[in-house]
């Protein structure tokens, strides 16, 4: 048996049971159905950002814990009304945009809103105090009439929000912005707002997290029951971690970031940094490629910049070793992401391709 839980009338598809409020209030349907808080009852795909989408299972307990959690530690109230730049569809909207403000009677405006006037006339016109949101969008919303107006906390996750992009949303509204590090398998690990913490993440309450042989390991009531665990029940992330101390950790991009150029290793994490604190370039991503003479790799970068390819080589190069500049190099208005927000890996390795035969 399925149930559909409404506060209005709609044109709902056949089959589940209607149930409203008012009928629960009465005691008129109580369903008799219990499904174990163990028991995975719901599928969701990652975005994809790094290949083929994959799918995690996810438990009642899982998203519920998580949500709860969530809801107490940033004081979500029946007076919260939430605006989200993000689809419901994966992990991070689903959480802050449906549970969350469910768990706790909070509103949710009924659009998912993209482009920067729409997002900035939504917040003012409907004094949304909970904004959802992903670092491609604080990019965008570096305008001179952002204002804050009755937002109380911002949040951000599905990537790395830039230094800049943090700093300027701050200047305009006076809020320090919520990151949320996770993943879709692990749920939510840790949080951290940029102008206070720097580049350092505290762990969520419910969750422990340790570094072991350069690796995230994390334990928690919010990760998919099929991961694998060690025996103290840790599992291991695909992310590079020092500890900060006081429980804190701070991230050093993926394990397969590392890759080897002319037998050296190197970072692509590092490259891409250095590459969007050039002045003048708005974003950056640095990908490696095999050069088609045998097994070696080179780099190659796509840019949002007003400057050419010969000057980002060059300013790459006096901060870098010369096997770690980027041997292509595409100037483009935009860098291809994902519904989520995160950078679309598989995009981004067509255009490189298309252009591998064409020395920059």
């Amino acid at each position: 048996m399925s149930f559909l839980l409404t506060d209005r009338p709609g044109n709902f598809p056949s089959g589940p049971e209607i149930i409203t409020p008012l009928m629960l209030r009465h005691n008129s349907v109580i369903p008799d159905t219990f499904i174990d808080p163990d028991d995975p009852f719901l599928m969701l795909f990652t975005g994809g950002s790094t290949g083929k989408p994959k799918v995690w299972s996810k438990t009642p307990r899982n998203m519920l814990a998580e949500a709860l959690h969530l809801s107490k530690k940033f004081e979500i109230s029946p007076d919260d009304l939430f605006l989200s730049t993000v689809p419901p569809r994966h992990i991070y909207g689903l959480l802050y945009s449906v549970l969350i403000p469910f768990i706790c009677s909070a509103r949710v405006l009924d659009g998912v809103y993209a482009f920067p006037r729409e997002i900035l006339r939504v917040a003012r016109d409907y004094r949304a105090s909970v904004m959802v949101s992903v670092p491609v969008h604080y990019r965008v919303l570096k305008v001179d009439d952002l204002e804050r107006h009755d937002l109380r906390i911002a949040f951000s996750s599905a990537g790395a929000l830039n230094k800049e992009d943090a700093v300027y949303f701050h200047s305009k509204t006076g809020l320090d912005i919520t990151e949320i590090y996770g993943s879709t398998e692990t749920g939510g690990v840790a949080t951290k707002c940029r102008l206070r913490d720097g580049e350092s993440w505290r762990p969520l309450d419910p969750v422990d997290c340790k570094i072991w042989d350069g690796k995230l390991h994390v334990r928690s009531a919010f990760i998919s029951p099929e991961l694998s665990r060690d025996d103290d029940g840790f599992f291991a992330t695909a992310d590079r971690a020092d500890s900060d101390g006081d429980h804190r950790f701070i991230l050093r991009g993926r394990a397969d970031d590392i890759v080897k150029i002319g037998g050296k290793r190197v970072d692509l994490a590092v490259v891409q940094t250095k590459m969007k604190q050039i002045p003048g370039v708005r974003d950056a991503v640095v990908v490696s490629f095999p050069n088609g003479k045998g097994r070696q790799n080179e780099l190659a970068a796509l840019v949002v910049t007003h400057l050419d390819a010969l000057q980002l080589r060059k300013h790459i190069a006096a901060v870098s070793e010369a096997y770690a500049v980027p041997r292509r190099i595409a100037v483009v208005k935009e860098i291809p992401v994902t519904s989520t927000g995160k950078y679309d890996r598989t995009e981004i390795e067509r255009i490189m391709r298309s252009i591998m035969d064409t020395e920059i």
